[in-house]
């Protein structure tokens, strides 16, 4: 094996999450779809939320002050995300396990507001197979940000040379490879396992 470390990301990586769902059932109009995507889906609010600065529960009434005909949607908000995991990423705990075996050091590295906490509880299956992680709202720093890269370095005492990155998002994948960690874009647990020669 290349890597002695692999990191992993969560969302679409470890577990996978159906927004739309959410979405339908937050916002079951045209106007309130609109009221989510210019909102809600915005690059800065998601960015605010990862960020961990304040509880993400504070941000939302925030936005009910600011504008109260939110708060139909907010009473439906589940800050656990219970609706929001549809499950593990199929093939991915066997293959964390088997790298494990091996003796590989397996990381977490994500972008996630505090709402992660309780989802890790609820698949701790698969979260347990990670020897530590990196969580942007608990470091108040975000991918692609090099800061947060280097934050995972430090913590760990990471080789970057011997280290593999494993997201979906290409910009995440840029901002590992700017520190020096070699990274690889996740489609499939097939996928990554012909990366690795498995």
């Amino acid at each position: 094996m290349k890597y002695s470390t692999i990191i992993f990301d969560f969302g679409k990586v470890l577990i996978d999450y159906d927004y739309e769902y959410v979405v339908n059932r937050l916002f079951p109009t045209p106007e309130l779809h609109q009221l989510f995507g210019v909102t809600f889906s915005s690059e800065p609010f998601i960015r605010q939320c990862d960020l961990g600065n304040e509880p993400l529960l504070d941000i939302l009434r925030k936005l009910i002050c600011i504008a109260p005909e939110y708060e139909p949607v907010f009473e439906k908000f589940d800050p656990e995300g219970n609706d929001l995991i549809t499950g593990e990423i199929p093939g991915m705990r066997q293959l964390l396990a088997e790298l494990k075996s091996q003796g590989i050091c397996l990381l977490g590295l994500t972008n996630w507001s505090t709402m992660i906490y309780p989802i890790m509880e609820r698949y701790n299956g698969i979260f347990s197979l990670l020897e530590g992680s990196v969580i942007s709202s608990e470091e108040h720093l975000v991918k692609p940000d090099i800061e947060i890269y280097q934050r995972l370095i430090q913590k760990f005492n990471l080789n970057p040379e011997q280290c593999l990155f494993v997201d979906d998002n290409p910009k995440n994948i840029a901002g590992a490879k700017a520190v020096g960690i070699d990274g690889h874009i996740f489609t499939t647990a097939d996928s990554l396992r012909e990366f690795l020669n498995l």
